[in-house]
């Protein structure tokens, strides 16, 4: 976790730093949230359930005429909790997994 916590702080600094140099006029921001995520197994006898997890991200909006892009560093977390009880044994996992991802919007305006 600590790497990819360095990792995301890394990318989110050279992202900012170049963002100066691609144009005069951006909107920056931050967005933070929640996301209550389920993971799909095959199994009918384990009872899985959401879990809640936080997302964060940075965007910028680059305009270029009519069309404006916006690059985003998303992290988010996504996992479920597993509850199974069979012969007096009772078992409760939890999965977390941990995704960073840099998608770039394409944004066109008609008006």
């Amino acid at each position: 976790m600590r790497n990819s916590t360095v990792f995301a702080a890394f990318l989110f600094l050279i992202f900012m730093t170049f963002l100066p140099l691609t144009s005069k006029s951006q909107d920056i921001g931050i967005r933070v949230g929640g996301n209550f995520a389920n993971l799909a197994w095959d199994l009918d006898s384990v009872d899985l359930k959401s879990k809640f997890n936080m997302t964060i991200s940075a965007f910028a909006l680059i305009p270029a005429g009519p069309v404006k892009f916006q690059p985003e560093i998303l992290l988010e977390g996504k996992g479920t909790k597993i509850s199974e009880s069979a012969g007096g044994f009772s078992l409760d996992l939890k999965q977390k997994l941990n995704y960073l991802t840099v998608p770039v919007f394409v944004n066109y305006y008609f008006l």
